[in-house]
């Protein structure tokens, strides 16, 4: 039996991720798909624009055969730390063999060899890095910087210019930085990917050969357009035009209210929330009467050194009460300790036999029960999960005067 790994949002699904899935499929040669998948937040901080069992049974109806959830702090993380837990994910279950994800570049050889690099940080990039942010470059910014100077004055002819420029890119070299630092038997295996991250322009996807972005598709939604529906897979339309989104600042009065609670008690407690920074938090008490929405909040705090998903990231991990200390906990737990299923599909029981043999953390089926099954430190993370999605779905259930779904009751989805 050979199983696929693919970590993923799905934020929301559209025809790339088919592709994408199918490509996974025909380059690994697996019997069975395993999607980890972010919850109800995401890793760029926003919330998620469907919730995570709508997205879980978008992907099986799409072809996935079991869907996980990635630990909530992490799935709202840094790319080094999604990616880390999304690794470890894989790594831990015993079972999987291939974890694919798209990347514009599609290269596997040379994305491996930039987190061999990057694995082994040498004195010349971390003085180079250390250079570049004293320039006020972001850290993205100044890695790449870094990176490039690095390979130029190697005189490498291997290095391309993309290669920590571009987003899947990116998360691809983190992915392979994860299974290196892991000792994984896991083989990494890249997709070239068709279309563009950030375009917003669907209409330019449509008549190209070219994928939309799930930027695109957010922005079609929000628009209350109908021009996203041409891109999503047929299987999936039904579903999304039954279900509520959500978008960030959906979120502002949370984050308003978070904020004035925390600068009236304890100021000092913000600088130790996970993604900020002692200037991050300074320059937010600074304008913390100022008032704004989400998305305002982070345009006030946006510059050179911070980039727009960097401050939404520490903003939600406000709201969610996340703190750097937590992040400490996690890594040292192994960045999952648990696997919680959202969803299979009933053909997928042999993988659920071997998972149930080869796997050395608990798979999770239902909340009732787990805090006698898991261990003290895996169960405070799992509780932090159900908060985020109950957070989540109490804005839902306002924002549309629906019934909230509950985390201990909420049944996972099976196909």
């Amino acid at each position: 039996m050979k199983v696929t790994g693919i970590i993923a949002e799905y934020n929301p699904f559209h025809k790339g991720h088919m592709y994408h899935i199918e490509q996974a499929r025909i380059s690994t040669g697996c019997d069975y798909i395993i999607v980890a998948v972010s919850g109800d937040f995401v890793q760029r901080g926003e919330p998620a624009v469907f919730d995570k069992y709508t997205r879980a049974k978008s992907a099986l109806l799409a072809g996935a055969d079991l869907v996980l959830e990635l630990p909530s702090l992490f799935a709202t993380g840094s790319a080094q730390d999604f990616a880390a837990c999304g690794a470890a994910l894989f790594h831990r279950l015993g079972a999987v063999d291939f974890l694919c994800f798209g990347s514009e570049l599609g290269d596997i050889k040379k994305l491996e060899a930039a987190a061999a690099f990057l694995c082994s940080e040498p004195p010349e990039f971390s003085y180079y890095l250390k250079a570049q942010l004293k320039n006020g470059l972001s850290y993205p910014a100044a890695r790449a910087a870094a990176y490039k100077s690095c390979m130029q004055e190697a005189g490498s002819k291997k290095w391309d210019s993309s290669l920590l420029s571009s987003p899947n890119n990116i998360l691809g070299i983190e992915y392979c930085k994860g299974l290196l630092r892991l000792n994984s038997h896991i083989k990494p295996v890249a997709v070239k990917r068709l279309g563009s991250y950030h375009s917003t322009d669907l209409e330019a996807a449509k008549n190209s050969a070219a994928y939309s972005s799930a930027s695109a598709v957010r922005s079609s939604m929000k628009q209350e357009n109908t021009h996203w529906k041409s891109h999503i897979p047929q299987e999936i339309l039904s579903l999304y035009e039954k279900a509520y989104p959500l978008y960030v600042d959906d979120f502002s009065l949370l984050l308003n209210l978070a904020l004035l609670k925390v600068s009236r008690k304890n100021p000092a407690a913000l600088g130790e929330i996970y993604s900020f920074s002692d200037e991050l938090a300074a320059r937010l008490l600074k304008s913390e009467l100022s008032g704004g929405t989400f998305s305002q909040r982070i345009q006030q705090l946006k510059s050179k050194a911070y980039t727009y998903t960097r401050i939404s990231r520490a903003l939600l991990h406000l709201i969610l009460g996340v703190t750097e200390t937590d992040s400490l906990r996690l890594k040292e737990a192994g960045f999952a300790p648990y696997a919680r299923i959202l969803g299979f599909r009933k053909d997928s029981a042999p993988l659920l036999s071997k998972l149930k043999q080869a796997s050395s953390i608990p798979l999770v089926t239902k909340i009732s029960g787990c805090e006698k099954t898991l261990d003290p430190e895996a169960y405070y993370f799992l509780k932090q999960d159900m908060y985020a999605s109950h957070i989540y779905q109490a804005v839902l259930a306002d924002k549309y005067h629906i019934q909230p779904k509950n985390e201990f009751t909420q049944p996972i989805v099976i196909l």
